[in-house]
């Protein structure tokens, strides 16, 4: 009897890790669609980015842009939103 409550509870264990992996997948996956969600809503439209080094820069709502200058970092420059690039937006 022993054996068959270790065994049970081994197999809850290993289905308990399973779910909350799986659930950590559904949240992930849902991170990164809500993500393009919102790089794609501020495309098209007009950004005041805070550049930093290597073309880079960021919005007042700490979004990362890519731009294809190379800009003084701490300038302030406005940038139009052409798209994105995976993780961060692209701009002129």
């Amino acid at each position: 009897m022993a054996r068959v409550t270790m065994l049970a509870q081994v197999m809850t264990r290993a289905l308990s890790i399973a779910l909350v992996l799986t659930a950590a997948g559904l949240v992930f996956k849902t991170q990164i669609q809500a993500l393009g969600r919102r790089l794609d809503s501020l495309t098209g439209g007009r950004q005041t980015v805070l550049m930093e080094r290597g073309g880079v820069g960021y919005t007042p709502c700490f979004t990362k842009v890519g731009l294809d200058t190379d800009t003084a970092p701490g300038t302030l420059l406005p940038v139009i939103i052409t798209g994105r690039n995976g993780d961060h937006l692209t701009g002129i």
